[in-house]
């Protein structure tokens, strides 16, 4: 798995610590996050291998497409109780994760398709699940089919810059709404 850890966001980080709504910090964070992250769950599903059918029909266990449809975006927020005024202490980790990735079902072919095998022998006693003689099964050589990688690397200047202004813009939003509850609130 390749991750980026984005630091330097003094000035975001400043501007959110700024504003008052609790709620508020999470929301934008997980929002930008996403709308950032979504070029590369576009790119990873469009370049994900894609079994043809003749070849799901040989293998009874195996669906075509299961993998580009079995790849999803996950976030994760960390709002840890213990960290005081809603900021992450240094020793925790990330204040946000936006990950892409494969669900449990195609994590195994994930892996493979990503990086590809050598070719391998073993012994086997079971046949479609049912007992049977010991034999020797040679199991095939795949090349590797880079899809998740690619997809992040020829994205990562628009994940950064694109969570930068979604950042910026709910800011900006959240000021605006801020400063006209609080001329509403000084007018009374």
């Amino acid at each position: 798995m390749m991750e980026i850890e984005m630091q330097g966001l003094k000035e975001l980080s400043k501007a959110l610590d700024g504003l008052t709504e609790v709620r508020f910090r999470k929301r934008a964070m997980v929002s930008a996050g996403r709308k950032a992250m979504q070029p590369v769950l576009d790119d990873a599903r469009s370049n994900a291998p894609v079994l043809s059918p003749e070849a799901a029909a040989k293998n009874p266990s195996a669906t075509a497409g299961a993998l580009k449809s079995d790849i999803k975006m996950s976030t994760k927020y960390n709002d840890d109780p213990k960290a005081s005024n809603g900021r992450i202490k240094k020793n925790n980790e990330a204040e946000l994760k936006v990950v892409v990735k494969t669900g449990k079902d195609t994590e195994d072919y994930a892996f493979i398709a990503e990086h590809g095998r050598d070719e391998f022998h073993v012994y086997r006693n079971q046949v479609f699940g049912k007992p049977s003689k010991t034999y020797l099964a040679v199991v095939a050589a795949m090349k590797p089919q880079p899809y998740m990688r690619p997809a992040l690397e020829s994205n990562v200047d628009r994940v950064l810059n694109r969570f930068y202004y979604e950042m910026g813009n709910a800011i900006h939003r959240q000021a605006k709404a801020q400063a006209r509850h609080f001329a509403k609130v000084g007018k009374t």
